[in-house]
């Protein structure tokens, strides 16, 4: 700290992806709400949180419920995105 502002900061991470016991609780909580959604858009930053079983398991939540799955994905690993409402292509030289 200077000055009442930090300085440095040290993150350490760990990307191997969402264990079953964590996506089942996301999950879960996406299914309590999304009745009241109109569209699920979910942001992939590459940080393990967007894994296939998640993806697979939204685009049956949203087509139950007729709610849109659009997905931002990130080009560091593959998923399969058929069946989504809307993709934002990236490539991997994109800023």
């Amino acid at each position: 700290m200077a000055q009442q502002q930090q300085v440095v900061r040290i993150d350490r991470e760990a990307r191997d992806g969402l264990g079953p016991e964590l996506t089942n609780r996301l999950l879960a909580l996406i299914q309590s709400r999304i009745r009241q959604a109109a569209a699920v858009i979910v942001g992939d930053y590459g940080k393990g949180v967007v894994t296939q079983p998640l993806l697979d398991e939204l685009k049956k939540i949203c087509r139950r419920n007729g709610v849109w799955l659009s997905l931002d994905p990130k080009p560091v690993h593959r998923l399969d995105l058929s069946d989504l409402s809307l993709i934002t292509p990236k490539s991997q030289g994109a800023v």
